[in-house]
């Protein structure tokens, strides 16, 4: 039995408009300061449940932080030197399985040297030095520390957004610095899971 071509067009087209929009949404959407939210799809990954927030994003590649895994462990215990500062008490957070070793920032103080701005309000730094430095220099200011990294090659995130595996959402520095990170990922889930494929 045919299928009549109109009835088929119909039937098939909002599938394929879904497709489509989501590709351009992979290519287009991608960018510094936004989230990428973890979908069901993730559920047997590493990155089940997660919340990363971009902090770099272009053709060669993007990378960002997972901002909802705390560790339990603080700065102090890290870097004994920040012992002094008050800082010292401030969680450490799991921010990706690159580079483990090694330390990264996120922090709400305005410009300052080694420094790089990834929204209005959000500035993002790497280094046990450099994060040494802005923990004395800035006691007052919002600050938030990773052990490692996310990323991503050119092509490969647009690829896993438009097999349906993140969704791309605006964040808001009040999310990015939340004082429950540990429900970050269901209460975006819960605005956002309408979007998933």
């Amino acid at each position: 039995m045919m299928v009549p071509v109109e009835s088929f067009f119909h039937r098939f087209l909002p599938l394929v408009l879904l497709l489509v929009s989501m590709s351009a949404l992979a290519q287009d959407g991608i960018r510094q300061g936004y989230f990428l939210i973890a979908t069901p799809k993730q559920d047997n990954t590493p990155f089940a449940h997660t919340v990363i927030y971009l902090t770099q994003a272009g053709e060669d590649g993007s990378y960002g932080l997972i901002v909802n895994r705390p560790t339990g462990i603080t700065m102090e215990e890290v870097i004994p030197e920040a012992a002094a500062t008050r800082h010292a008490k401030d969680e450490l957070f799991i921010g990706g399985p690159m580079h483990g070793r090694f330390l990264f920032l996120l922090t709400r103080g305005g410009p300052a040297a080694d420094l790089h701005q990834v929204s209005p309000e959000v500035f993002f730094a790497a280094g046990r030095e450099t994060i040494m430095r802005l923990a004395e220099e800035q006691p007052n200011t919002v600050m938030r520390m990773y052990a490692g990294f996310t990323s991503w090659g050119p092509g490969q995130l647009e690829q896993e957004i438009t097999s349906g595996y993140w969704v791309i959402a605006p964040a808001e520095t009040r999310q990015v610095f939340g004082d429950q990170p540990g429900q970050l990922w269901r209460s975006l889930y819960t605005l956002w899971k309408g979007s998933w494929i």
